[in-house]
């Protein structure tokens, strides 16, 4: 993000406020964000975004409507937002009205690096891995000093 401030303005909202890309009550910020930033992308993360992405039910409905009108509705073409949601479910769980193309641009795994990619990242923190550790980004980026395959869990996302 620090390499795309120039070209992009970056929004933080949290999944359980993603009304707030409709609320007619804030409208009015967004095109604001919009004139005030016309050269620039506008960029949206949505942080553990299962609720919204996982296929319709009565609890998440309202939500999945939002995220399928801001990537392919009117909502959508009129504010230019961008949405990188990070979820730790796998492709197969999200509802499938999101994956069709033009709404789903990209995604990306984050699995476990090799032993030399954590190696290198560790030693980039300041921190010492085991010899041989298949770790995630996550796992190395933790506040632990020290690294223990034994009591690490797997974690995965999928951006936009």
């Amino acid at each position: 993000m620090r390499l795309l401030k120039d070209s992009h303005r970056f929004y933080f909202l949290p999944s359980s406020n993603l009304d707030a890309l409709k609320n007619p009550e804030l409208i009015d910020f967004w095109s604001g964000e919009r004139r005030r930033a016309l050269s620039k992308n506008l960029v949206v993360i949505l942080e553990d975004a299962e609720s919204a992405l996982v296929p319709r039910h009565e609890d998440n409905r309202k939500q999945v409507s939002v995220l399928l009108n801001i990537t392919d509705g009117i909502l959508g073409e009129f504010l230019k937002l961008q949405i990188i949601a990070t979820v730790n479910c796998g492709i197969h769980e999200i509802d499938q009205a999101l994956l069709r193309p033009g709404r789903l641009v990209a995604r990306r795994h984050f699995g476990h690096l090799s032993p030399e990619q954590a190696g290198k990242l560790a030693e980039s923190q300041g921190k010492c891995l085991k010899e041989g550790q298949h770790l995630s980004l996550a796992d190395i980026l933790a506040e632990n000093d020290e690294l223990d395959e034994d009591n690490i869990q797997p974690r995965r996302m999928v951006l936009k």
